[in-house]
């Protein structure tokens, strides 16, 4: 039986774990639009769509053809801009070296807004979409098993604060806490009160937790770009 686009969505949220009800409720849609769809989504649905989930490959979505997700680490041409940072510009870079792809680990310097070490314009990227840009360093995060989904030492990774008041698990977020910042994928813990942190190789960086308490600010990962190619 040939997949419709209801079920590749459902496919994707359920390898995301992320729940339906999640998904209605970032999206402003009632409890039945996943299981009554009987078409492909609008255009205006499929651009919050690509917003609120830029891993997604649409085309997949829409077609069946190609793989689900994008590479993480796909290149942007990253051109430079001399004009004062203004956020229709581009998005600001702070090359603190903070975002650490190991243990947390302190850097120093917090970011100061109004003063990025540059600004980062990339073509086809809307400001909106995220709000800085970090150096990260570590090798916890690199997948020799699925090297597309990997984040390199020295990458620098586009962070979009996280406001709500829930994680979606099983993502890769950028953790601010006393000690740090760090870049792990988050998953929950058997303790309520505990979050769990999650490299991609598990092997050498096991997972660790941490409390809720402890955690001073979220933003999720949602683009890549392995410093070599800027």
């Amino acid at each position: 039986m040939e997949q419709t686009v209801k079920d590749r969505l459902l496919y994707y949220l359920k390898t995301k774990r992320i729940r339906p009800a999640e998904f209605n409720r970032t999206f402003g849609v009632s409890r039945a639009y996943i299981s009554s769809m009987r078409k492909a989504p609008g255009n205006e649905m499929l651009e919050r769509i690509s917003v609120e989930y830029p891993d997604l490959d649409l085309e997949w979505l829409m077609t069946g053809e190609g793989n689900m997700l994008k590479p993480i680490n796909n290149v942007y041409k990253v051109q430079e801009s001399a004009s004062p940072y203004q956020p229709s510009n581009g998005v600001p870079f702070f090359d603190t070296e903070a975002a650490s792809c190991g243990y947390l680990a302190g850097f120093g310097a917090a970011l100061d807004a109004n003063n990025p070490t540059d600004i980062i314009v990339v073509p086809g990227l809307k400001a909106k979409e995220g709000d800085f840009f970090l150096r990260t360093r570590g090798r916890s995060m690199i997948d020799s098993l699925r090297p597309e989904l990997s984040i390199p030492e020295g990458a620098l990774v586009l962070v979009r604060k996280w406001d709500a008041d829930y994680i979606q698990w099983g993502e890769i977020y950028c953790i601010a806490t006393p000690e740090g910042y760090a870049i792990k994928r988050l998953m929950p813990s058997t303790d309520p009160d505990k979050v769990t942190l999650q490299s991609a190789d598990q092997m050498l960086y096991p997972p660790y937790e941490i409390d809720k308490t402890t955690i001073l600010a979220l933003g999720r990962v949602i683009a890549v770009l392995t410093y070599k190619d800027i």
